[in-house]
């Protein structure tokens, strides 16, 4: 899941400025997180919207991310039904390595 939910969240990691450390990955896999837990439970958008706009500052285009998150996660992991319980980052030399743990949720 780990792998799988790095390559989810691209969109986002990659918007991170060069350097960025394990807390700043955990802050962009949460968020993505959220979203695909969302999906795989058929959760309301909106609610997860709503969820988002409370942690995120006002200056972030919540709707816009959750529409690129959703969208890649129906194109590209449409079969994948875990459901994401836990994500941790650590630093190791100059990389972030991730840990996700998982289930399934159906």
């Amino acid at each position: 899941m780990s792998e799988t939910l790095v390559e989810f969240a691209q969109p986002l990691l990659s918007k991170l400025p060069e350097g960025a450390g394990a807390a700043e990955w955990s802050e962009v896999l949460q968020i993505a997180t959220l979203v695909w837990n969302g999906m795989v439970v058929s959760f309301p958008k909106e609610k997860f919207i709503a969820d988002l706009k409370q942690g995120i500052g006002p200056d972030t285009d919540v709707e816009g991310l959750v529409e690129e998150l959703a969208r890649r996660k129906v194109a590209r992991f449409s079969d994948d039904l875990r459901f994401v319980f836990d994500v941790r980052t650590y630093e190791a030399g100059d990389r972030v390595h991730v840990t996700a743990l998982s289930a399934l949720a159906r």
